[in-house]
């Protein structure tokens, strides 16, 4: 029997297959994913203080607001403690941890964050001061920080001049002739 016009397949589009177009939208969708998941740990944010069982600070619009120029953000950073962690140096001195810090710099609107984590070194003798004192500690290197701005702190000297200048605060915060060094052992502009 002669084929006719009824009997043929309808002529096949070019373009994709359905198999490709659902492997590229699956892709957009993991990589969609990936992205919120990875921006909501690199900037915090409110989830990361949910999981903390804290309640984020909300600004206009619902989302969670940003500190005001000078101030830690509110939420703990990740291995925050209330009281210092300590270990001995090689020198025999002590190590106290002052904590995590997230502090807004002075400057043009650029809205540029410091994290960093800052550790002094002083006389075994004298690790119940930074115990009494932690929170005038943290005051001292809030109210120091931001009064920097970005480009005080770019390079080696900008860290170095921070560094020594918070020596001073935190040496005098306790008295004086206690904190011998003081140490950033994590240190990011945003």
């Amino acid at each position: 029997m002669a084929k006719g016009k009824e009997d043929e397949a309808p002529p096949v589009a070019a373009g994709p297959s359905r198999v490709v177009m659902a492997a590229v939208v699956v892709g957009m969708f993991v990589v969609g994913i990936a992205a919120g998941v990875g921006g909501s740990m690199f900037l915090g944010g409110e989830h990361a203080a949910a999981a903390e069982g804290e309640t984020p600070v909300e600004g206009e619009g619902g989302e969670a607001a940003a500190p005001a120029h000078g101030e830690a953000a509110a939420e703990p950073e990740p291995g925050h403690r209330d009281t210092p962690s300590a270990s001995v140096s090689a020198n025999g001195r002590l190590v106290e941890t002052l904590g995590s810090f997230t502090i807004n710099l002075r400057g043009g609107g650029g809205g540029r964050l410091l994290r960093t984590e800052v550790q002094v070194e002083l006389d075994a003798k004298d690790q119940k001061l930074v115990e009494t004192n932690l929170p005038k500690l943290r005051d001292a290197v809030i109210t120091l920080v931001s009064d920097y701005a970005y480009p005080d702190l770019e390079g080696v000297d900008g860290k170095t001049a921070l560094r020594d200048e918070l020596l001073a605060r935190l040496d005098s915060a306790v008295g004086g002739g206690h904190v011998k060094r003081v140490y950033f052992t994590e240190f990011v502009v945003q």
